[in-house]
């Protein structure tokens, strides 16, 4: 857990059973995965795959993944994605492929109902392309956030950065700036692009950034994706 003030810490702590709660007082529906993070496991040799969840409703879930993913039509798998508060397993079957530029979307079709169970990580949750500004020694720097969790994001910056380098940065959310510290887990150039695909972790916070923070994050993972 990052270095947050102790209240609000215990408001991280609170968040899914109190603004969420709705999660568990109602069955979760597969549209409540739409934007999070998912794991594909391919039943016939347990190949893992990972990528997004587009959207998500009856039977269909369209799933964002590499083009370098070889699964096929009919490829029965195992998936795993996120709400804020829970975990949700389902198998389904490779329905459709459609090829979407750099990525490929894959239709697959339930084969069975959803099992959900209290969430035990910090899931990642897909956001509109967000500013953000890094200060670090040799300059300030520019990037997009493209997806958020509790402890960190995901960005693509205009420039490189040291893995474990610890830089100051200030995210612009429609409820306020927030200010962090974070350390850069890993930095890599995007092909055909003079971004970097760049993880930053969330080090530490003042009381006002972490608020801000909280209700930012709750707002996009309790589906208010606009909030982005």
């Amino acid at each position: 857990m990052p270095q947050f003030p102790q209240d609000q810490v215990l408001l991280f702590r609170q968040s899914p059973l109190s603004d969420c709660q709705w999660l568990y007082e109602m069955t979760v529906e597969i549209s409540h995965i739409v934007g999070s993070r998912v794991r594909v496991q391919r039943v016939s040799d347990a190949r893992l795959f990972s990528g997004w969840v587009d959207t998500a409703a009856g039977h269909l879930v369209h799933l964002a993944l590499s083009q370098n993913d070889d699964l096929k039509v009919g490829d029965p798998i195992f998936c795993e994605a996120h709400t804020f508060s829970a975990r949700v397993n389902f198998r389904a079957n490779v329905e459709r492929i459609q090829p979407m530029g750099d990525t490929c979307r894959f239709v697959i079709r339930l084969s069975s109902g959803i099992t959900v169970a209290a969430g035990a990580e910090n899931p990642r949750f897909r956001v509109p392309s967000t500013g953000l500004r890094i200060d670090q020694e040799s300059g300030v720097m520019s990037g997009r956030i493209l997806d958020i969790s509790v402890t960190g994001i995901g960005a693509n910056l205009d420039g490189s950065v040291d893995r474990g380098a610890k830089v100051r940065g200030e995210i612009q959310t429609i409820f306020g700036p927030v200010e962090a510290e974070f350390e850069i887990r890993y930095c890599r150039p995007l092909n055909d692009s003079d971004e970097f695909r760049t993880g930053l972790q969330i080090v530490s916070m003042d009381r006002d950034s972490a608020a801000t923070w909280v209700r930012y994050v709750r707002a996009v993972a309790c589906g208010e994706r606009t909030a982005a």
